[in-house]
């Protein structure tokens, strides 16, 4: 990861991705696989998730190095947390900095259409049929659960995408 840092540091941008998903995609080859129920086991013993947790959740599927379906990991963080637990997601929908966005003269967030490109899991999160998305035009999270609403409902009401009325707070 180091060397990552410094590659990132001293090579061309376009040079550097290559190398990085040369280095993931190796890395994902020799990784071992953790189960279905390894992966439940880490979700609930080493980080606490239970039945009415609200977990925000930020990782990379590519990362995780699932040996079970990519499509089964939210069924099964929303069935840890169940009904009365609530999982966040951030959601935001570009890849630039949030000014030069919003001085773009066709800058659009639609809430329902705008994908995320915040990964793979946030994006299957925003498709449930159940989610709540805040409305916020630069840092979105996308939300499941009981208290999906509430958490979501103020967010565009702050000038600061992290302050008080954000889901990250």
């Amino acid at each position: 990861q180091k060397v990552l840092i410094s590659l990132k540091n001293h090579l061309p941008k376009s040079l550097f991705i290559k190398l990085r998903k040369g280095y993931y995609f190796t890395l994902n080859r020799l990784h071992p696989r953790i189960t279905e129920s390894e992966f439940r086991q880490f979700l609930t013993g080493r980080l606490g998730v239970r039945k009415g947790s609200v977990v925000f959740i930020h990782s990379s599927v590519d990362k995780l190095f699932p040996g079970f379906p990519i499509y089964d990991l939210l069924p099964i963080l929303k069935d840890l947390a169940g009904p009365e637990g609530t999982l966040l997601f951030p959601a935001s929908h570009f890849n630039i900095r949030a000014e030069e966005f919003l001085n773009k003269p066709n800058a659009v967030f639609d809430v329902k259409r705008s994908v995320t490109v915040r990964g793979l899991l946030p994006e299957m999160a925003r498709m449930d049929e159940n989610a709540c998305r805040s409305l916020h035009p630069t840092n979105s999270v996308v939300a499941i659960g009981r208290y999906a609403e509430e958490l979501t409902r103020d967010h565009q009401d702050t000038i600061y995408p992290l302050g008080e009325k954000s889901p990250f707070y």
